[in-house]
C-alpha cells in the first residue's frame, strides 16, 4: 500500500497542459501556485529600481519552474506577483 499510496502522491504532482493553460496572463502568483501545486521552485529573481526617480515602483520580477519526471516542464514569469510570461516544454 505504501508504494501504491507514493505512486498517486507522484501521479497528483504532475503538471499538466490543462493546468498551464488555465494560468493566464494577469493571473496572481497565488492563483498559478495553487493550479500548479507547490512543486515550483524559484529559478530567478530580480528588482529592479531607477535611482534618483522617486514615485516610481521598483519592478519585482520571479521566474519560478515545475518539471515532471519525465523531463516536461513549465516556467512561468511574474512582475509584481502578476503572470506576464510563460512557457512549457511536452506538457500533456
Amino acid at each position: 500500500q505504501a508504494a501504491m499510496k507514493g505512486a498517486n502522491e507522484a501521479q497528483q504532482s504532475l503538471v499538466t497542459l490543462a493546468q498551464f493553460e488555465r494560468c493566464q496572463d494577469g493571473s496572481s502568483f497565488d492563483e498559478c501556485w495553487r493550479i500548479l501545486g507547490p512543486k515550483g521552485q524559484l529559478v530567478s529573481s530580480s528588482r529592479f529600481a531607477l535611482p534618483g526617480v522617486e514615485d516610481v515602483e521598483a519592478i519585482d520580477t520571479k521566474a519560478y519552474q515545475w518539471f515532471n519526471p519525465d523531463g516536461s516542464n513549465a516556467i512561468l514569469m511574474f512582475q509584481q506577483g502578476k503572470l506576464t510570461m510563460k512557457a512549457q516544454h511536452g506538457l500533456r
